[in-house]
């Protein structure tokens, strides 16, 4: 149908204010609810991030359970992403500057294990310290074999052995020599 000719009837003028007007007051009246649900906000997102904690987190872990390991991030060679992360993120450990002969031999391991990765190797996290040095030297088969870090890494690492300075010397002296 067509649309009646003439003058279309329109409301009067205080009608419009009245309604922008009613539309202002139910919106101020809406913020004013959301402005005091904020103040709560910070509580909220503290309970949540603890509860993500608990869920995902590894700091607080009930001894009870068994030994659990120190957990360690070896980067994964072939990975898009690798490109963007930033390597000075973290500041980067020296082996002058650890304090004890322990961390010194767990640092010489995982310099060994990062250079054989940056060489090739397909890391498995899954393989214990001896598998993975088995694992390497059948890789280098043909070559000259290189001396196993694995063996008092492991000692040092999971049995609690204490490593002296002249074992320690004479590992670095033979890494030194053969690893680099």
């Amino acid at each position: 149908p067509a649309l009646p000719q003439g003058d279309a009837k329109t409301l009067p003028p205080w009608v419009d204010y009245i309604m922008y007007g009613i539309v202002a007051l139910v919106g101020l009246f809406v913020l004013y609810l959301l402005l005091r649900k904020l103040r709560h906000l910070p509580e909220w997102l503290k309970k949540l991030r603890e509860q993500m904690l608990k869920l995902f987190g590894r700091e607080k872990i009930n001894m009870a359970q068994g030994y659990v390991d120190e957990v360690a991030s070896i980067p994964k060679t072939g990975r898009l992403g690798g490109l963007f992360r930033s390597k000075s993120k973290e500041p980067r450990i020296r082996y002058r500057d650890l304090q004890d002969n322990e961390s010194r031999l767990r640092y010489l391991y995982r310099q060994r294990l990062g250079r054989q990765v940056k060489a090739g190797y397909s890391f498995k996290p899954f393989l214990t310290p001896l598998e993975t040095d088995n694992e390497l030297q059948e890789q280098r088969a043909g070559k000259a074999p290189s001396e196993p870090l694995a063996q008092p890494y492991s000692e040092v690492r999971y049995g609690g052995k204490k490593i002296t300075d002249q074992e320690l010397q004479r590992i670095l002296e033979r890494e030194d020599k053969g690893g680099r």
